[in-house]
């Protein structure tokens, strides 16, 4: 029987519409729950180089020791290897590509510094996920905090990252909402009456990147705990409508700021204008 597959499965290497990447890995997981058999034994037991090369599209293209590969890269996690590719035009790693080898002329033989280690590590950390229980309704509930206004990530979750739409929810532990000037979202311990509220936290409409992503020290000089480009933690259902941050509230964080900060905030309006 033909096993159907879907998304980061789907991805062949002679597909024009999928960067393959690591395909080896995907195999594996799927042959393990066909036949059982172990993804190391699939990994070690192949030898075609196509199944383990990555393939990424770079921006201006990419170098590697200081020497132009190309804009359409391929390369492979090398035991060999302590460099990784860079974009040429700022020097910024190109994702996943640490301990890397190019790999632009295809060899007809396997290389012996294929890194199949790694490659097992990734296979199982997937085989991990996908052996999480789902959690039905889920993505329904997601959904519904999301036309709230709440931007919702995996928790824990670090940066300014937003889960993208229709993002699959099922099997993840434990949810948090994102803050920050991406998310439109201010989270302040204060008065929670007026807005939306989850447990002590008052969630408001707010996405002027001109102030601080870290407030700490405006929350330690404020006397309010505030989060603006982190995450917290989902805890109870949010209860009321989200509204936009009253100027008082605005004010009060100016206030706070250092005169470097506030500097940057009055001459970001002057810009604005």
């Amino acid at each position: 029987m033909e096993t159907k597959k879907k998304g980061m499965f789907n991805a062949a290497y002679n597909d024009p519409s999928h960067n393959p990447a690591t395909i080896c890995v995907t195999e594996a997981v799927v042959e393990y729950f066909k036949t059982g058999k172990p993804v190391a034994d699939y990994i070690n037991e192949s030898t075609n180089i196509l199944d383990f090369v990555i393939v990424r599209t770079v921006n201006g293209g990419a170098k590697f020791n200081d020497k132009h590969v190309g804009k359409v890269v391929r390369f492979y996690y090398s035991t060999q290897s302590t460099e990784a590719l860079r974009y040429e035009k700022n020097n910024n790693l190109v994702p996943k590509s640490n301990n890397s080898m190019p790999i632009m002329d295809l060899p007809k033989a396997m290389p012996l510094d294929v890194d199949k280690e790694r490659y097992i590590t990734e296979a199982q950390a997937l085989l991990a996920d996908c052996e999480k229980p789902c959690r039905r309704g889920r993505n329904q509930r997601v959904m519904h905090y999301t036309k709230m206004g709440l931007s919702i990530v995996p928790w824990p979750h670090k940066g300014i990252t937003i889960s993208p739409e229709g993002a699959n929810f099922s099997a993840v532990a434990k949810v948090g909402i994102q803050t920050g000037y991406r998310a439109n979202t201010i989270a302040i311990k204060h008065d929670n009456s007026l807005t939306l509220s989850m447990g002590d936290w008052a969630l408001y409409r707010f996405n002027d990147k001109r102030y601080p992503g870290a407030m700490k020290a405006v929350s330690k000089k404020i006397g309010w705990e505030i989060m603006y480009g982190g995450a917290i933690e989902f805890t109870s259902k949010p209860e009321g409508e989200m509204k936009p941050l009253p100027k008082v509230l605005e004010d009060a964080i100016y206030n706070t700021l250092g005169l470097g900060q506030r500097r940057k905030v009055v001459d970001g309006l002057e810009f604005l204008l």
